[in-house]
């Protein structure tokens, strides 16, 4: 909270709505949905659709504030110097600068997708029974649903903590932690697939052939993929 007001403390009590912020009423749930971003009309629904920006700074705190709780906990950071830049560094960036400044209507499901992301890596190191596999599930599905891109937070903690456990644990359990997550992650990604493509249909919604949106997925699964590596490495 210190860091939120020290950095984001203006975004509170000032309006300057610009770019797409300017919808100051959000209304776009179709648009949303066609995008493959089904959950944002459930929460929207739930705080509201003015786009009040001290209501919404509130809870974009609030989400934010859980989000580094978890992130602390997963990395088992115990001393106060370690939580406070940890808490700095996920508060005070560019990302979340501009996101406040010209996105003020999504601000807090970015936050709530965040929280979720961390949370599913944490639950799932943390507790390895079957009610807490299910608990990932849900976050991953709950997280594609807000904002799919935030699958990028999960891969990247994923990413450090097969490296820590590369350091100190046996070859063998750091493939199968790798491999749980590949069967989770997928397992998610199709659930929220098909229960988007239920609700595309049953809402006679308008897929978006757009750079953002989902209709494109399946030439990951094409020869394309493997021209997009080569791409990369240019």
């Amino acid at each position: 909270l210190f860091w939120q007001i020290v950095c984001h403390g203006y975004r509170f009590t000032q309006l300057c709505f610009s770019h797409d912020s300017l919808m100051v009423v959000k209304n776009d749930y179709t648009w949303q949905i066609s995008l493959g971003r089904f959950i944002q009309p459930v929460v929207e629904i739930a705080r509201g659709d003015i786009n009040t920006p001290f209501l919404i700074m509130c809870i974009a705190a609030m989400w934010l504030m859980l989000a580094v709780y978890f992130m602390i906990r997963l990395l088992n950071i115990n001393d106060y110097f370690g939580i406070f830049m940890v808490s700095g560094l996920m508060t005070c960036n560019v990302t979340l600068a501009l996101v406040h400044a010209t996105y003020i209507a999504w601000s807090d499901l970015f936050a709530l997708a965040l929280f979720l992301a961390v949370y599913s890596v944490y639950n799932f190191e943390k507790h390895r029974r079957l009610a807490s596999v299910v608990r990932t599930l849900i976050a991953l599905f709950l997280m594609l649903g807000i904002y799919q891109a935030y699958l990028g937070v999960v891969l990247g903690l994923v990413l450090i903590q097969t490296i820590r456990k590369s350091e100190c644990e046996d070859i063998k359990y750091v493939f199968k932690y790798i491999l749980d997550w590949v069967i989770i992650t997928g397992l998610s990604g199709l659930i929220y697939f098909i229960a988007w493509k239920m609700i595309v249909y049953l809402g006679n919604v308008t897929v978006q052939d757009t750079y953002n949106g989902l209709s494109n997925v399946k030439k990951v699964f094409t020869i394309e993929i493997i021209q997009n590596i080569k791409h990369i490495y240019q």
